[in-house]
């Protein structure tokens, strides 16, 4: 595996966890940023970030509005 390679179960385990960090922080899903928005010359997180916070939008409103 390389850096560009991400499996479907550490995607959902990060949207899962940045779930969990906007609901303790009183964050929004656009406050979500991968660190080649603040530098640059990083690549990271790999992986498309517009699709990333629309899964994570997807996933909060399903918890808000979903969980018994």
């Amino acid at each position: 595996m390389t850096f560009d390679d991400i499996t479907e179960a550490q995607y959902i385990t990060l949207l899962f966890e940045c779930e969990k960090w906007v609901n303790n922080y009183d964050l929004t899903y656009m406050d979500v940023y991968g660190h080649n928005e603040f530098d640059s010359s990083k690549s990271c997180p790999n992986l498309d970030i517009e699709q990333f916070r629309s899964d994570l939008r997807d996933l909060i409103f399903q918890i808000k509005y979903f969980t018994l």
